[in-house]
């Protein structure tokens, strides 16, 4: 039908501006724009203008819409169909137009004969789906989802698959769509094949027509050009060039336009945000962390929100947290593994379900029936992002599932080169993988590295995808090359200015330690075993792993190819010994030391023969057997010097020390270790200057002068954490408790020995808990709770009882100050009834009550059942300090 028809006999040019005038009148009568007018009929804004304007007319699927919109009209129709063909559109006539249109939008029909439609039902602001499921936390990232979309108009959210980018999306465009006047717009992706469907299916999601002979990018372009609205593309990453191309041109044709994209890789359109959307927070690694705690993890509430839904009365309880903290850790916090696995519980209970995760692939395999194919399993989900990469990419990220935690771009380069991949393509492959999301990149690393990761479940992915590919044994050979390297540079690094560094990067790489020594004990590669416990004993003693190191030690020297006379066995049994001897077994100790010392002198060994002088004296200190405990510090002394080894000379000043303080001799002592903390100083050993100030700290502390001491431990405080190794201070910490009890610092002394007691209580220090149990009983006598005190004092010694031991030299005073307090105010027969019930209180108990009047978190469940991180000395350093110090 052509405008001539609809607007009767009227001429041409008379009818197209009657048309024009009615179309207008109508659109504003109605309160519509422009653009929306447009958007109802699916035609750009610049069209309506033109047919506004009496420039052109209408097609005809435009005029049948607009005699469909405004057909129960009645002076319309009857205009339209010529009934009123012999009047012009005067201002009468469009007045009557208007007064009908305005009394059908106000709903008023009484002076119409028939009921009135000049705008069709309006569209809904968004086709956004309703959800099934609850969306749990995210707060942080909707928010700052919300805040980035604000000044960017393509933003893209990445991530692996699973990580929930799409829930994330649909959350974040729900709460924006009452800010885009034309709608929010979901496009769905993910069953496209064809990269040319991308245009059509934007354009049926928005409500454009296709135009016949137009592509439909163009019209797509024409029509979303003037309309304020956001679109949603969901699922980029197969489709990555069609869709940044769209992006774009849409994009520079619609300056009101904004996209929210998802996609496992950015689209890498200019003026693109991508912003990775990270796993759900998990749970740390404390297994006596309260219920309330794991219970605010967001993973923790989305698996027991799902498996409540899967198993009606599931609930999170103080019995299975634990288990659901492990499986939340396993599962890396990705909400589809999660789901997966909560739809277990059905079936399984969370410790069974925990106890399987070895073998996730298949315990996960059965999801939603509704999901995406690519959603219903974890496999499948990892299966979706492998295939979307080229060979060079897949075999790297085969090659990767080798490293069991993070690492640098050198190791990938060193480990993964070689067999069709140049060492140079290394950071090109690496950097794809990143921007794919298969690879965290963490760029906050130590001085400036970059450290690279994946997430558990993709590294045992991509360690499957290497045993099919065959080559798996030898890439583990490189490994664990790479692993001894490491080891060997850090260890030259040790006992001196750059000590805290190499520290810390050896901790950081303890995972990888630990796989090359699965690989090497698996294949009997002795030498590899045996390089890495003969430099790594130090690292194990500081980050309290001594029973860790001496159980890797023990089946290093049982392999059959360790058993030669060679250098690195001499040094594992000599430096190895200190594990046996802060753990009591004394007879091991003398076997080591006594075969260390036959090869040493067989092979001329000096350095295995220090270490082994050096133990020996120690092993002859702590058996009492003082007058041979001296002639072997004497040999050993003038070894170390000769060697120019100042780290042992420092050791072994030490040991004198505490020989000279056994005699009384308090001046001899300070001023051995004050010849001690000069050479840690010269050497720029931070840790050995620690230990000397600590102990000359002690000395002034048993001579009475608290403030020198306290300045003293703050000196090797900060010395200890400018170290940054975990549990390297709560000695420190427990000792400035004694210090500011001295002073009347009744709250600052608190405060010490509740820290100290945390930090001991997560090392699994059980020696470090009672000595600050027992700080923890003077303060409260100080403060006159004597009861409490005389409760504390009881459940201290009792604790140290039962590891066969005694309060601390320096610590004895004190004790028997508080202990004097409590008794004189509580009297003899109450003091001795209240320490005797603090003796039967379980350790958990004590500590609840140590705490409980500090504000500190006394929720401590497990304590005495929690298997320790290490032994129970924990901290290697004890051995240098004899029977003496603050807990360390």
């Amino acid at each position: 039908m052509r405008q001539s028809e609809l607007a009767g006999s009227g001429g041409g040019d008379e009818a197209a501006s009657e048309w024009s005038a009615v179309l207008r009148a109508l659109r504003e009568a109605a309160g519509v724009t422009q653009e929306g007018w447009a958007a109802r009929l699916g035609y750009g804004r610049r069209t309506i203008q033109r047919w506004e304007r009496g420039d052109g007319a209408p097609d005809a699927a435009a005029t049948e819409a607009l005699v469909r919109l405004c057909g129960d009209l009645r002076l319309f129709r009857q205009y339209r169909q010529g009934a009123l063909a012999s009047l012009t559109l005067t201002a009468d006539l469009l007045r009557d137009l208007l007064a009908e249109a305005r009394q059908r939008e106000r709903g008023r029909a009484a002076a119409a004969p028939t009921a009135l439609a000049v705008l069709p039902p309006p569209r809904p602001a968004h086709n956004l789906p309703a959800d099934l499921t609850s969306f749990i936390g995210r707060e942080r990232e909707r928010a700052e989802v919300a805040r980035r979309l604000a000044g960017t108009r393509l933003l893209t959210l990445t991530g692996v698959g699973g990580v929930g980018k799409t829930r994330l999306a649909l959350e974040v465009a729900r709460g924006l769509a009452d800010e885009y006047p034309d709608g929010v717009w979901l496009v769905e992706l993910a069953a496209l094949a064809e990269p040319a469907l991308v245009p059509a299916a934007v354009a049926r999601s928005v409500g454009v027509r296709e135009q016949p002979g137009r592509a439909p990018a163009d019209a797509l372009a024409e029509a979303l050009g003037p309309r304020r609205l956001l679109l949603v593309l969901d699922n980029c990453e197969h489709l990555l060039d069609a869709c940044a191309a769209l992006a774009a041109r849409l994009l520079r044709a619609g300056p009101h336009l904004r996209i929210l994209a998802t996609s496992r890789e950015p689209l890498g359109v200019p003026g693109e945000v991508a912003w990775p959307v990270p796993p759900l927070a998990v749970p740390d690694e404390d297994e006596a962390a309260p219920l309330a705690a794991l219970a605010g993890a967001e993973a923790v509430q989305l698996f027991a929100t799902r498996a409540g839904a899967a198993r009606p009365g599931f609930a999170l309880t103080a019995k299975n947290a634990g288990a659901v903290a492990r499986i939340c850790r396993r599962l890396d916090g990705l909400p589809l593994a999660l789901e997966l696995a909560a739809a277990r519980t059905r079936a399984l209970t969370p410790e069974e379900i925990a106890a399987r995760l070895d073998d996730r692939f298949p315990l996960l395999a059965h999801g939603d029936r509704a999901a995406p194919p690519r959603h219903r399993t974890l496999r499948a989900a990892l299966d979706w992002s492998y295939a979307l990469l080229d060979g060079a990419e897949r075999r790297l990220f085969d090659r990767l599932a080798v490293f069991a935690g993070d690492f640098t771009l050198a190791a990938a380069e060193a480990v993964c080169a070689g067999d069709g991949i140049a060492a140079g393509d290394v950071f090109e492959l690496l950097a794809r993988l990143v921007g794919r999301s298969l690879v965290f990149a963490d760029t906050a690393g130590e001085d400036g590295e970059t450290r690279y990761r994946l997430l558990e479940m993709v590294r045992e992915y991509a360690a499957e995808r290497l045993a099919a590919r065959g080559g798996a044994d030898p890439l583990r050979g490189r490994h664990a090359a790479w692993v001894v390297a490491l080891a060997e540079e850090a260890a030259a690094a040790f006992h001196g200015p750059a000590e805290g560094r190499w520290l810390r990067r050896v901790e950081r790489s303890h995972a990888e330690v630990r796989a090359a020594l699965v690989w090497a004990l698996a294949r009997g590669e002795a030498e590899t075993a045996l390089r890495l416990g003969a430099v790594l004993w130090w690292a194990w003693g500081v980050q309290g792993r001594a029973a860790e190191g001496r159980a890797w030690l023990e089946r290093t020297l049982a392999l059959p190819g360790a058993t030669a006379p060679t250098r690195p066995r001499a040094r594992v049994l000599a430096y190895g010994a200190r594990f046996p001897l802060v753990q009591g077994d004394a007879a091991t100790v003398r076997s080591w030391l006594d075969e260390a010392g036959t090869l040493g002198r067989e092979l001329g060994d000096d350095v295995a023969l220090l270490a082994v002088g050096t133990m020996r004296a120690q092993l002859l200190q702590f058996a009492g057997e003082f007058t041979a405990a001296e002639a072997a510090i004497a040999d050993a002394l003038a070894l170390a010097r000769r060697l120019g080894d100042v780290w042992a000379e420092c050791r072994l000043l030490e040991m004198r020390a505490h020989a000279a303080l056994r005699g009384g001799d308090a001046p001899t002592a300070a001023a051995l270790l004050e010849e001690d903390a000069r050479l840690a100083r010269r050497a720029g050993d931070a840790w050995g200057l620690a230990t000397a100030l600590g102990e000359l700290g002690d000395l002034a502390r048993e001579r009475g002068a608290p403030a020198e001491a306290g300045a003293l431990y703050a000196e090797a405080l900060a010395l200890r954490e400018g170290l940054g190794i975990p549990g390297a201070t709560p000695s420190l910490r427990h000792n400035l408790g004694y210090v500011a009890l001295a002073a009347g610092d009744l709250t600052g002394a608190a405060a010490s020995f509740a820290d100290a007691l945390d930090q001991f209580r997560r090392l699994g220090e059980r020696r470090g808990v009672a000595e600050c149990l027992i700080g923890l009983a003077g303060v409260a006598a100080a403060e006159g709770r004597t009861a409490d005190a005389a409760r504390l004092f009881g459940a201290g010694e009792a604790a140290l009882a039962a590891l066969g031991s005694d309060i601390w030299p320096s610590n004895r005073a004190d004790h028997e100050r508080g202990v004097a307090l409590a008794r004189a105010a509580l009297g003899p027969a109450a003091f001795a009834a209240a320490r005797a019930a603090g003796r039967a209180l379980p350790p958990e108990d004590a500590v609840a009550l140590a705490l409980a009047s500090y504000g500190a978190d006394v929720s401590v469940v497990g304590l005495a059942k929690r298997p320790p991180r290490d032994d129970d000395s924990a901290c290697e350093m004890r051995h240098r300090r004899g029977r003496r110090g603050g807990g360390e």
